[in-house]
Order: C-alpha cells, then structure tokens, then sequence
C-alpha cells in the first residue's frame, strides 16, 4: 500500500491537530509529508504541541515511505541488531560484535588520535598512508599491519595494543549506543504495527487474531464507566473495539477524556503484549494465533461449563473449538 494515500485519520493524531489539517486541505500522509515546522505553524489552531506531534509523524512516515509503501509485516528492517553481550571482550572478538562496534565508531567519526599514549612514530606511519579514522585499524591484527608501507613490529604491537584499550575504555558507551538502537527499533516496530492497526490491507487478519484472544469488555480490567459506555454501545469485547481511534471513543454518548484515555492505553497494552505473534501472524505463521495462555483460559472456561469428565482429547478439542495450528502434546 502507498503510505502517501493513507489518509490522516487513521495515523493516531490528536482531534485537534487533525482538525486543523483537514480545515487546511490536508487529508492525507503525501499531503503531510510536504509540510515543515514553518509552515505548521501557519495553519490556524496548531499550538506547539500540535506541531511537535505532527512533526513526530512527517519523520516515522517519511521512514515508511517507500518504492512498495509500508514495510512488510513481519518488521524486517535493513539493520538487524545484534543483542546485548553478556561478556563484551568475547563480543568484540565475534563478526556481530565486531561489525557493531566499526559502525559506532564510523558513525562517531572516531579518529586515530583518540588513542591515548600512541607514539609519534606509530601515529604518524598510519596518517602517512592515509589511516586518519578508527574504523580503519580497530580489529587489525599486528600481522594485518605490517602490510602497512614502513610499519614495523614495535609500531604494529603498539597500534594493535592501543585500538583494543581504546574499545575496552568505550565499553560503557558503545554498549549504551546498542541500547539505544534496540530501543529505538522496538518503537518503531511499534508505531508500525499502530498504523498497520488502521491500515484496511491488514484488517481483516488482525481482526481475526483478536478475535482468537477475545475476552468480555466487562472482564477486562478498565473503570466500570468506561466498561458501562463501551457496553451501552454494543461493544462486548475486545474485538469491538479494537480498532476504534480516539476520535470514534469521542464521538460516543458520555465518553469522557479520561475513559478515552484508558480505552486508548488499554488498546496499546494489548498490542505491544501481543506485537511478536501478530506481526508473525500477518506474515503467514498461523501456529502463533493462540498462546498457551489463551489455550489455557479456553480450557477453563469449558471445565467451568461442562467439566473434563470422561472426555478424550479430540472430545476436549471440540468443546473448546482449539485451533487447528496447536499441537498436541
């Protein structure tokens, strides 16, 4: 689908922000994409924090937008990050590690010169043949440097010896820079599945995923008003309601910000609980539809209804109506 035809809507903006793009003639993500700070800030009714959210979106839709349009539902990106090394000097020795640590030092423009207490000799030899950067020698063997014109071995040793202290001095920092990275992928794989939530391609399986895990909008855990409204208007589960935005739990008769809020916060709990195994359920891995939780509240709630007495497993599996997918064990 084309991120630029995906109209406003639908991508999670506040009431007030969104009113104020369509009085402006802005409906969809291309018309949006095309707007700055300033010229938000021409449009009537945008506060600040108005434009910081909307700024928020042109950069996430700007990452979604593609030659296919939004990223396939399995969450793949270009980068895939290695996890965080429970012993970082093994770490350093593998190509994971190794690859990580050469992009955090190229993206920090590390130079030679950092490395504290490198002789003249040896720090010059490198510059000479154009090694100005870390990412050049960090992981070079002394073998690897002697092919270096007029290195000799007390250089090499030494060069070897000061890129290693200098990664192991950086521990704390390349480590957090993972962290960060990692963070920053999980939000957007997040803020991906949120949008795919509105986005009409995806409907019907997430629907159908939902409806898998369903349970009773008066067992769930909100205030009993926004239990009683969401009730009165003949939402009963969570499949409902899903896909209401904050615009629809508004419009509802005696739905106050606060319920809306609560509805809003539940609905993105269930959706960061279950990301993993939707997004795999989107990219064709049915077997991930019910989770052994799920098996198991459906098992309960038969017993409470008709109890195990004398009945076989494919007897229990029927009552139950258990998903083809699940083994049997």
């Amino acid at each position: 689908m084309d991120v630029k035809a995906i109209n406003i809507k639908d991508i999670d903006l506040s009431v007030r922000s969104s009113n104020a793009l369509k009085r402006a003639g802005v409906l969809t993500v291309g018309d949006l994409l095309g707007h700055t700070e300033e010229s938000l800030s021409k449009i009537r009714n945008l506060g600040i924090k108005s434009i910081e959210e909307i700024l928020l979106k042109i950069e996430e839709y700007k990452e979604y937008e593609t030659e296919d349009g939004l990223p396939n539902p399995a969450g793949e990106s270009a980068e895939t990050l290695p996890d965080t090394p429970e012993d970082y000097s093994a770490w350093m020795k593998t190509d994971e590690g190794k690859g990580f640590i050469l992009s955090w030092l190229e993206e920090k423009d590390v130079k030679i010169s950092s490395m504290e207490l490198l002789s003249t000799r040896a720090y010059n030899n490198l510059l000479i043949n154009g090694y100005t950067q870390m990412h050049q020698i960090a992981f070079l063997t002394s073998e690897d440097l002697m092919k270096i014109p007029r290195m000799d071995s007390q250089c090499s040793e030494e060069i070897s010896r000061r890129c290693q202290k200098y990664l192991e001095e950086k521990k704390n920092d390349i480590l957090a820079s993972l962290q960060e990275k990692q963070d920053a992928t999980e939000e957007n794989s997040y803020s991906l599945l949120k949008n795919m939530l509105h986005n009409v391609d995806y409907h019907d399986q997430i629907l159908h995923f939902v409806q898998a895990n369903d349970a009773e909008t008066k067992l769930l855990n909100l205030s009993n008003r926004s239990k009683n409204v969401l009730k009165r208007q003949g939402y009963l589960k969570i499949s409902e309601f899903i896909f209401l935005t904050e615009k629809d739990l508004l419009q509802l008769p005696n739905m106050g910000r606060k319920s809306v809020e609560e509805i809003r916060s539940f609905i993105e709990d269930y959706l960061s609980k279950n990301e993993v195994r939707i997004k795999a359920f989107l990219n064709g891995n049915n077997s991930v539809i019910w989770d052994d939780e799920a098996v198991a509240h459906i098992i309960n709630e038969a017993f409470n209804r008709v109890g195990f007495g004398g009945y076989s497993l494919q007897e229990l599996r029927l009552k139950t109506e258990l998903p083809e997918e699940y083994p049997e064990e």
